[in-house]
């Protein structure tokens, strides 16, 4: 059955005049040979006119519904474009005609007692709001230089508090460096040969002299004698008064509280001797306070004598100091001579050690190469004796071979005798039977003759 056109739809797009639109298409076989005038054929004969070299193609031709549809849906679109733009150009002459008519109701209404009314008020009430912004304004001026003014009132009170305060703390450090060079002054007196920095006796006679009160008492007696005495204090002969003696009291308390409070430690870290010279020293300034107290003495006696029981102990502590010293050195120069031959007899008996160590890794190397040397003499004669042995057995083998051959010719001849009585066929096995015959005597005979070749 042949074929007609092709059947089925397809989308497609076609070129407008108002542009590329999308539509529905049909396949058609054409025939344009004749001056190209296309007309439809059938597929049969599109494909006999291929055959036959004739023009033909295949197009596609908008789907009559289809093209229908699109072009009413081109003329109503076209058709609503027209009343668009009608009615955009009615409101457009509506919007001109209201624009021109509020121009006008403007111009009337600016020209009635009711506008230049409302003008009058409403300047009224920006001069007003112009009056007010200028008070606000004035007013935010005078709190602004109000609050600057409190501001720098403030820094100013600061100021002088940090002044103050940084006055105070000057004046509190410059206390403190006073007291800490006065503790120095006083620890650097107080610490004597022979004594510990860390003797409570000394943090304690510290306080006692910067106790305030005895500042009074200060001027005019030394507190422990280990201070600079000036020669006024020295040469006074004044006795103490009722207050005075009240002082004199207190501070020897003071004193024996010291003395009580360092006697463990001066026990527990100090020889025998420091703490003889030490003890008389104490009992030395109690003596002498006691007698101040007791009016025996003046206060320049009393100076005097608890600078001369200082003076003593500082001169026995520097002898005792001197004399341990040089026992230190004396018992470290015994030391280390005691080192020194200590190290002397080590080295001598690491140098005996290390020759005798000596003499026996020569003795040692001596009985190696004595047992080389018999090894190497020892290996010398097993190889002369095994090469004199084996030219013993060469020359052994040489006689034995000589038997070999002797019995093997021997044998040979002796049996070919008996071979020739044979037929020539049987003559000729019997050759070769008796020279296999012969060769094993000859083999026996030079086995015989070796075993008794010597080993």
């Amino acid at each position: 059955m042949s074929q007609k056109q092709p059947q089925g739809i397809t989308a497609c797009k076609f070129q407008t005049p108002t542009g590329i639109v999308d539509s529905l298409c049909e396949g058609l076989y054409v025939d344009d040979s004749d001056n190209g005038i296309q007309k439809s054929i059938t597929l049969d004969q599109a494909i006999s006119n291929h055959l036959t070299g004739l023009n033909w193609k295949f197009i596609q031709i908008e789907n009559q519904i289809a093209k229908e549809n699109r072009q009413a849906a081109e003329k109503a679109k076209l058709e609503k474009a027209a009343l668009d733009q009608k009615a955009e150009a009615q409101r457009t002459a509506d919007a001109e005609i209201a624009r021109k008519a509020a121009e006008e109701k403007e111009r009337i209404w600016k020209l009635s007692p009711d506008y230049k009314r409302q003008q009058a008020e409403a300047d009224k009430k920006r001069i007003s709001e112009e009056k007010e912004a200028a008070a606000a304004e004035a007013r935010a001026r005078v709190e602004a230089l109000e609050r600057s003014r409190r501001e720098d009132a403030e820094k100013l009170a600061i100021a002088k508090r940090e002044a103050i305060e940084n006055q105070a703390k000057r004046l509190a450090e410059e206390k403190e460096r006073e007291v800490l060079n006065r503790r120095q002054k006083y620890e650097s007196s107080f610490i004597r040969p022979m004594m510990s920095a860390s003797d409570p006796r000394i943090n304690c006679l510290i306080v006692i002299h910067m106790d305030p009160r005895f500042v009074q008492l200060s001027e005019k007696i030394s507190l422990s004698g280990l201070t600079n005495l000036s020669f006024p204090m020295l040469a006074d002969k004044t006795i103490p008064t009722a207050n005075d003696r009240k002082l004199i009291a207190l501070m020897a308390e003071e004193v024996k509280h010291c003395v009580n409070e360092s006697a463990n430690f001066r026990k527990n870290n100090y020889a025998k001797a420091v703490l003889d010279i030490l003890e008389k020293e104490d009992a030395s300034f109690l003596d002498a306070a006691m007698d101040l107290y007791s009016n025996k003495t003046s206060f320049g006696v009393y100076n005097l004598s608890i600078q001369q029981a200082a003076k003593d102990s500082l001169n026995r502590l520097q002898a005792l100091e001197i004399q341990t010293q040089k026992q230190k050195i004396e018992q470290e120069e015994a030391a280390r001579v005691r080192a020194a031959a200590m190290e002397e007899a080590a080295r001598l008996r690491a140098a005996t050690l290390k020759e005798a160590q000596l003499r026996q890794e020569q003795q040692r190397r001596d009985q190696e190469q004595q047992r080389q040397a018999e090894s190497r003499r020892q290996d010398q004669i097993r190889q002369a004796e095994q090469e004199r042995i084996a030219g013993v057995r060469r020359q052994w083998s040489a006689r034995c071979e000589f038997d070999r051959r002797n019995a093997y010719e021997k044998y040979k001849k002796a049996k070919e005798n008996d071979c020739n009585v044979n037929s020539a066929g049987l003559a000729v096995l019997c050759v070769f039977a008796v020279a296999s015959q012969a060769d094993d005597y000859g083999k026996a005979a030079f086995d015989s003759c070796m075993s008794g070749a010597p080993n």
